[in-house]
């Protein structure tokens, strides 16, 4: 229960945050190749910074992730679904970059949330096999039962 309330919380955040930046860099990849000098582009970032559904969307976004990454991953290792270093990587992860700004940092944010996100989607496939293997050996509608 507790890896579905936290899956339910990370996949809007991330189809939020691509949608985010497909449009951030979109907006203004379009200024920079139409020209637009940066210090004209200040007052509409500044106006972006302060809309109220700018905010709410990316607390929305942080929320999701951060929160509910966090929460699908130790719900799923409590569900013995995962073993334990999967949400110990996530969860350095997430703070490294949260505490980091340069390169190196950020390097190591990337390997730790690939290998804990790798460990989740490995996890997942596990559990789509054996529900299909499941679905199979079910008895059918006529009263059979299956063989085991």
């Amino acid at each position: 229960m507790v890896a579905t309330i936290g899956g339910f919380l990370v996949v809007p955040a991330l189809y939020r945050a691509t949608v985010h930046l497909w449009h951030y860099n979109a907006f203004f990849g379009a200024l920079a190749a139409a020209g637009v000098e940066p210090g004209a582009v200040r007052p509409v970032v500044d106006a972006l910074d302060r809309d109220p559904m700018v905010i709410a969307s990316f607390a929305f976004w942080i929320l999701g992730w951060l929160v509910g990454l966090l929460v699908l991953a130790f719900g799923a290792w409590r569900a013995r679904l995962v073993p334990v270093w999967v949400p110990l990587a996530l969860a350095a992860g997430q703070v490294l970059d949260l505490l980091s700004a340069s390169a190196a940092p950020k390097l190591a944010v990337s390997v730790l949330m690939a290998a804990g996100l790798f460990g989740l989607s490995r996890a997942v496939a596990a559990g789509l096999d054996t529900r299909r293997v499941r679905d199979d050996a079910a008895p059918r509608a006529t009263g059979a039962v299956a063989p085991r």
